[in-house]
């Protein structure tokens, strides 16, 4: 299979599934054993790093949320999953955006000598893009219709459920060990980092209902849909 059938796969599959939410948002609403299901199969998630005695990075745990609520199929699963996604995409640039050496702290705390090199930065910001950006607009594109309001208190459960079990308690004090950012961030770098989830975590959701609400996303949709014919 070459890419131009990779991407006609693609589009084909997005496609599908815009339409599969699209034509059930008209006639379902969520049910309240698939919001319990999508809950605590969020906090479950929490005690992953637990299991595997590793320190699971946060956006790791919502990938791993992400791909298991598309495996149940769960509505609820889905739309916390696009919730928290947006959460991550804007909080992750309004980061890189406050320090700009961010990202290049990561890599060479991870890779060491590798990040000096162009061609492997290249890569590594292209992956970036895909996970931080990719990812999270594509699931709001598919499933920003399963977000709801009441999905927010679980959404900051889970981030508080996060630093208490990965980051010690608090990630002023073990979030540079956490990330092995190089050279170590001020505690005052990690503050930030802690308001910004926070107001992130809190407004997202709303803020998608309300997009939703507003015809954006059906815009967006409905253009897609046309441009497909």
């Amino acid at each position: 299979m070459d890419n131009s059938e990779l991407l006609i796969v693609a589009h084909e599959t997005l496609m599908r599934t815009v339409l599969r939410v699209r034509d059930g948002e008209q006639r379902t609403t969520a049910s309240t054993p698939d919001a319990v299901q999508a809950v605590l199969l969020l906090f479950a998630m929490t005690l992953l790093p637990i299991l595997v005695r590793v320190r699971v990075l946060y956006t790791f745990c919502w990938v791993g949320f992400t791909v298991l609520a598309h495996v149940i199929e769960s509505e609820a699963a889905l739309g916390m999953a696009t919730s928290l996604g947006l959460t991550i995409m804007m909080g992750w640039y309004s980061l890189r955006t406050l320090d700009r050496s961010t990202f290049m702290g990561i890599l060479q705390g991870w890779f060491g000598f590798l990040s000096k090199y162009r061609p492997f930065r290249l890569l590594a910001n292209s992956v970036d893009l895909l996970l931080h950006m990719g990812v999270p607009l594509t699931l709001a594109f598919c499933y920003l219709p399963l977000v709801r309001v009441w999905m927010t208190a679980p959404i900051l459960l889970f981030s508080q459920l996060w630093i208490k079990l990965v980051a010690g308690g608090d990630l002023c004090l073990t979030g540079n060990d956490v990330y092995h950012i190089y050279p170590p961030r001020p505690k005052t770098f990690w503050m930030a980092v802690h308001k910004i989830e926070l107001v992130y975590n809190f407004a997202v959701p709303t803020c998608c209902v309300l997009v939703y609400q507003a015809g954006i996303h059906e815009f967006f949709v409905r253009s897609f849909l046309t441009s497909s014919v």
